[in-house]
């Protein structure tokens, strides 16, 4: 099926219109807004949008996903921040194009929050992986090996970023 994601993920996170219905608007009286109820395709939490016109939906999905994804993102490094003994630096979401995220000791780690839309062993993996690089700012043997360390299937959620990467929203 186009679109769909690679076999063996399926806990992909692919956000879909469940029901659509008319709600009134209670700052604007005479005016209706419309209840756009969206599911992960995996049960987890759904997403509701008020909408006034179909036409903000875009604006507000992505909102409401950069404000998911900064949660789940700040508690995801704080989690093996500490494992990996270094401090909990700054947190910025991104929208690049080419990049999951970096890390600078200055400005601190930068997420695209488009990692939402990937299951949490992933977004784990990016994230022990940016971190890593406050203790080893390369790619070098002794960086995966501080990667390793803390997250040992490192390879596969790798893979499976690069796979889902193909199917992620880029609106």
């Amino acid at each position: 099926m186009a679109g769909s994601p690679p076999s063996g993920t399926a806990t992909y996170r692919r956000w879909r219109a469940d029901t659509a219905a008319r709600q009134p608007d209670h700052r604007s009286p005479g005016h209706r807004r419309q209840a756009l109820r969206l599911e992960p395709a995996n049960a987890e939490r759904a997403l509701t949008l008020c909408l006034r016109s179909p036409a903000e939906a875009p604006l507000l999905l992505e909102k409401a996903l950069r404000e998911r994804a900064s949660t789940l993102f700040v508690e995801r490094l704080g989690h093996y921040a500490s494992r990996l003994g270094v401090a909990l630096p700054r947190l910025s979401l991104s929208s690049a194009r080419t990049r999951w995220g970096s890390c600078s000791l200055r400005s601190g780690i930068r997420l695209n929050w488009r990692l939402i839309h990937f299951p949490l062993p992933v977004i784990d993996y990016v994230a022990v992986h940016e971190l890593a690089h406050l203790r080893e700012m390369n790619h070098s043997a002794r960086f995966w090996s501080i990667v390793a360390q803390v997250y040992p299937d490192y390879p596969n959620a790798r893979k499976a970023l690069q796979l889902g990467a193909t199917h992620c929203p880029h609106w």
